[in-house]
């Protein structure tokens, strides 16, 4: 806010200052969710979880489920290094705008000044994209072994479905059946153990920063220019929130799934054979574990109706913030003349 004051006329003007679409809302945030996501890859590869989780989803099934489904984790890797791609790129392109623009912003010379010469604005530039490399790489390894679990388990229902129950060994197929689902629920929980503490604070740090990015979207974005600036903020919003949500919730799906494909396999149930019937209906009272999955610290199981929910919340926590923020009020000019009074 600014008050000038000129000569006897007393000429007072006030002027709120426009609110810039270059300086992210969201940015504290999202640093701090690329710092907690730093030390949990350093974390996981000190303790080595991820190796004797590799090893343990293998022992499984053979590790056939995530064969067959060698497609979903092409896609993944494919994402990763498409993302890492596009990080560089956006790098890339503010240091091009800083040092051959023809204007700055107030955030961008602030940043410059961070490690007080203007000359080492180099190394803020390689801290960040070291920073967000390691961003990119602890999601893909949350995503990418979470989907190999869901892979495995999608392979067991499947198999589960198609098996033949008027074979001659159809009770000693349900006992491997039985012994494989034991096994994946043990890869189940692991997997829970390892990503539960890393989910809590992943959502805690996305939901402020996804209404914070909405809100820029509602107020700060004047036209097309400010949209392009603003979309690295966006898109990392939206690929933080899908990333920690989705995987886990059709892991819970899938494993979901398991009761309902035993129950469909009618060559199991008929005609009545009590060995088989009591076999069955064990398996089937296991598959009764409707807290497998990735939860929020063990709060809440990672599932489609909790993601709704979260949807929800945070639309309506949006729409308070935006119905009590005030509107700017502009007073372009006040004149107080003296002549006039007299």
């Amino acid at each position: 806010m600014e008050i000038v004051i000129l000569g006897q006329s007393r000429h007072a003007s006030l002027r709120l200052p426009r609110v810039n679409a270059l300086t992210p809302p969201s940015l504290p945030i999202l640093d701090m969710s690329v710092d907690t996501l730093t030390v949990f890859l350093v974390y996981w590869q000190l303790n080595g979880h991820m190796k004797s989780f590799h090893r343990n989803i293998v022992e499984c099934q053979q590790g056939v489920g995530m064969r067959l489904g060698k497609k979903l984790i092409i896609t993944n890797i494919t994402w990763f290094y498409l993302i890492i791609f596009l990080e560089i790129f956006i790098i890339g392109l503010y240091n091009f705008f800083y040092y051959f623009g023809t204007t700055q912003t107030d955030f961008a010379i602030r940043q410059s000044k961070m490690f007080y010469y203007p000359q080492l604005r180099f190394v803020n530039s390689f801290i960040t994209l070291y920073t967000y490399i390691a961003w990119n790489a602890s999601m893909f390894v949350y995503i990418i072994y979470t989907n190999a679990a869901f892979l495995e388990v999608k392979y067991f229902n499947d198999e589960l479905e198609k098996l033949d129950g008027t074979a001659d060994d159809v009770e000693l197929q349900l006992l491997h059946k039985m012994e494989a689902y034991g096994r994946l629920c043990g890869v189940i929980r692991e997997l829970d153990r390892i990503f539960r503490l890393y989910a809590f604070i992943m959502l805690v740090i996305i939901i402020p920063s996804v209404i914070f990015t909405l809100m820029m979207l509602n107020q700060r974005i004047h036209g097309l220019k400010d949209l392009i600036i603003c979309m690295p903020s966006i898109a990392l919003c939206v690929y933080s929130f899908l990333g920690v949500t989705v995987a886990p919730a059709r892991l819970h799906d899938e494993v979901s799934r398991s009761r309902i494909c035993l129950i469909r396999n009618e060559s199991i149930w008929f005609p009545y054979r009590r060995d088989v019937f009591t076999i069955a209906q064990v398996l089937s009272s296991h598959m009764e574990q409707y807290d497998l999955g990735i939860s929020i610290w063990g709060f809440a199981i990672l599932s489609r109706p909790l993601v709704l929910a979260t949807f929800s919340v945070m639309a309506m926590v949006l729409s308070v913030i935006i119905e009590l923020t005030p509107a700017p009020h502009v007073v372009e000019v006040v004149n107080c003349s003296t002549s006039s009074i007299l």
